[in-house]
């Protein structure tokens, strides 16, 4: 799997780790933990992980996106419907002085959540639950600040590509680190390429051949420029 930077491609590697427990159960345990966050962030790395769930012999495989993260909303729905907190009233006005004069003050909001919090709720303190994937987290916070993974099922990405750099948001499955909803934009420095989608259903294939023949594309279409350029010289 290759990974676009905008000097160039990148290459991302497959990690793999063995979880001791029952995965399905922990997976469904976490998941159903709170309501989930929504989250933005710079993309800073993308590897597939291959996590063996050793009492089973089953491998279950993933997309893992390390956000440098900058934004936290708790999610919220009203009669069964998911609503945007971003538009909750943040301020309140107050009359001052014999004047009479008005000015805006800030009020607590209930769905912003600091990125201490964050770790404290998903993932013990840590940028990634401790028994998940442990040679990850030196790279992840609080080592790292603000650098948290989270693991998406390659759905999510069928047919996208991905740049360092880019504004990735989410949307998590409960309070933990695995994604519901991805999407994203590119930053001013990045190429113009296409955008993640969304999905909910894992196939369990590998998300490499998704992304291989967009890949080896750009790369023939780069030597191709490269070969024009030399022409003229």
């Amino acid at each position: 799997m290759t990974l676009y930077h905008q000097t160039g491609f990148v290459s991302v590697e497959t990690t793999s780790s063995n979880y001791l427990g029952d995965w399905e159960r922990e997976i469904s345990e976490v998941t159903k933990k709170g309501k989930g966050f929504e989250i933005s962030g710079e993309l800073v790395a993308v590897h597939n992980h291959n996590l063996t769930e050793t009492s089973k012999k089953k491998v279950h495989r993933y997309v893992c996106f390390i956000l440098q993260v900058n934004k936290v909303r708790r999610r919220e729905w009203e009669n069964g419907e998911e609503i945007d907190t971003d538009r909750v009233q943040k301020t309140v006005a107050r009359t001052t002085g014999y004047l009479n004069k008005t000015e805006k003050i800030a009020i607590h909001d209930p769905y912003s959540v600091e990125v201490n919090e964050l770790a404290n709720l998903i993932a013990g303190g840590k940028g990634l639950p401790q028994n998940y994937h442990p040679q990850q987290l030196n790279k992840l916070h609080p080592k790292v600040s603000a650098h948290f993974e989270f693991w998406a099922d390659s759905q999510l990405l069928k047919g996208s590509t991905a740049n360092v750099g880019d504004v990735i948001r989410l949307k998590t499955k409960g309070d933990s680190i695995f994604v519901e909803t991805l999407s994203s934009s590119p930053s001013p420095a990045s190429r113009s390429l296409p955008t993640l989608t969304t999905g909910t259903n894992y196939s369990g294939e590998d998300v490499l051949s998704g992304w291989t023949g967009k890949i080896q594309q750009r790369k023939e279409q780069t030597t191709a420029e490269n070969d024009d350029d030399d022409e003229w010289k």
